[in-house]
């Protein structure tokens, strides 16, 4: 902090501070009335470990720490052979091809271009190999843009709650579009 205050006065009053300020948790309520809580946390020191959780009233769904885990709230984690199972039962197209890509990439060289690419990432470069429309549009664009000056917003205001703005005024609800997991288009 030394450093930057040296050069920006601004920041004076915070040297020597223990102060954490990347971190923030929103609460979102959509048009259907769900919750989502989004947390955001870059600076609490801990492990490299991403905890990617879903978690409704029918079960949750932790992506890592690793193995993935399933559970319906009542009958506790599935084991790896459920899990497994249940993968297979409904992995989407797009995710088994790309799994079978990255695999076969690996197999024939050393440095594997998929180490950091993900499933969606390698969908968004098939659509625009393959001319395809792509599952996002300018008001997706908008709207991923928006929720971190909301979320300031909302921080300056001692936690209101901010509305987001409907970039589509309104067409949202008869805008047919989806993703194309079967990989009919492309793949």
């Amino acid at each position: 902090m030394k450093e930057i205050a040296q050069k920006d006065d601004y920041f004076q009053p915070y040297i020597g501070l223990d102060f954490r300020g990347n971190m923030n948790v929103s609460i979102i309520r959509t048009k259907k009335g769900r919750t989502i809580m989004l947390q955001h946390d870059i600076s609490s020191p801990r492990p490299n470990v991403r905890f990617n959780l879903i978690s409704g009233t029918q079960g949750t769904y932790r992506a890592s720490p690793e193995p993935s885990r399933f559970t319906h709230h009542h009958d506790g984690w599935m084991t790896a052979e459920e899990f497994d199972a249940l993968l297979e039962k409904y992995e989407p197209a797009m995710t088994k091809t790309f799994n079978q890509e990255k695999s076969r990439a690996e197999h024939v060289s050393t440095g594997s271009s998929y180490e950091r690419v993900s499933p969606t990432d390698w969908r968004l470069i098939d659509c625009l190999r393959n001319g395809l429309p792509i599952e996002m549009d300018v008001y997706d664009a908008a709207l991923w843009s928006v929720i971190s000056p909301l979320s300031e917003w909302s921080v300056q205001r001692q936690g209101a709650s901010v509305k987001v703005p409907d970039f589509t005024s309104g067409t949202w609800k008869t805008n047919k579009r989806g993703m194309d997991v079967s990989l009919e288009k492309g793949g």
